[in-house]
């Protein structure tokens, strides 16, 4: 079961849509995911409760499952191939990857290869 609001509270609206039912499509969309692309039904509370932080109206979750199953499934934040190779990357816990602008693909001096 998931509400939009306490049996105490108004569901809020904002340009005529609720503003819990435009979180939902947002998390729907994609704002819910996690690296792999899973949006699950605690996913989504997370993001609408996170979102709801400074408004007058809590959302409530409740749930009888042993584990989640996604509701979705979008395309990857990281490709699989990418975090098959992490620990390339990061061959121990403490190994650290050092960055710098030639990673952004906004600088003009970014590198295709990183």
């Amino acid at each position: 079961v998931l509400t939009a609001s306490r049996d105490s509270e108004y569901a809020l609206e904002a340009n005529g849509a609720g503003i819990f039912t435009s979180l939902l499509v947002d998390a729907l969309k994609g704002g819910a995911a996690d690296i792999r692309g899973n949006i699950t039904p605690g996913s989504l509370y997370a993001y609408v409760d996170e979102a709801l932080g400074a408004w007058d109206q809590r959302p409530i979750f409740k749930t009888n499952v042993t584990s989640f199953s996604p509701l979705r499934i979008i395309p990857p934040k990281v490709p699989f191939e990418t975090l098959r190779k992490i620990t390339q990357y990061f061959p121990t816990a403490d190994s650290e990857h050092k960055l710098d602008p030639s990673y952004e693909d906004t600088e003009t001096n970014a590198d295709p290869d990183n």
